[in-house]
């Protein structure tokens, strides 16, 4: 994983050999509309957008895919409603969306606290 701007971005490979690089976050992810992430897989590009502080969308091709909305707790259970048709790659989208990158945000507090450490 390497870090450009205070963005971090990761190559990843599926097992049929495809590649994509996972953009987690842009500059200054403090603020809502920059703290989701982007990718393109399969010439289609993939990205989450944080709607609330609970919830957030996927949308590929600015068309959404899935919405998500995470419970009351910090860790707990993603609830995910599929909103339109979805392929193999829709769906590495959705896992992304429900594991790894989450629905909403941290408050802003945390997030300038996150970019502090980061920086050192």
């Amino acid at each position: 994983m390497r870090k450009t701007l205070g963005v971090a971005m990761l190559t990843v490979t599926l097992t049929n050999g495809d590649r994509f690089e996972f953009v987690n976050g842009r500059k200054a992810p403090c603020r809502r509309r920059n703290a989701g992430a982007t990718w393109t897989l399969q010439g289609r590009k993939y990205e989450v957008v944080h709607t609330s502080s609970r919830q957030a969308q996927l949308r590929r091709d600015e068309v959404v895919l899935a919405s998500a909305r995470s419970s009351s707790r910090r860790y707990g259970p993603v609830r995910t409603r599929i909103e339109a048709e979805c392929d193999i790659a829709d769906r590495i989208g959705i896992a992304l969306l429900e594991q790894v990158i989450r629905p909403g945000r941290p408050m802003a507090f945390f997030a300038a606290l996150d970019m502090l450490l980061m920086a050192g």
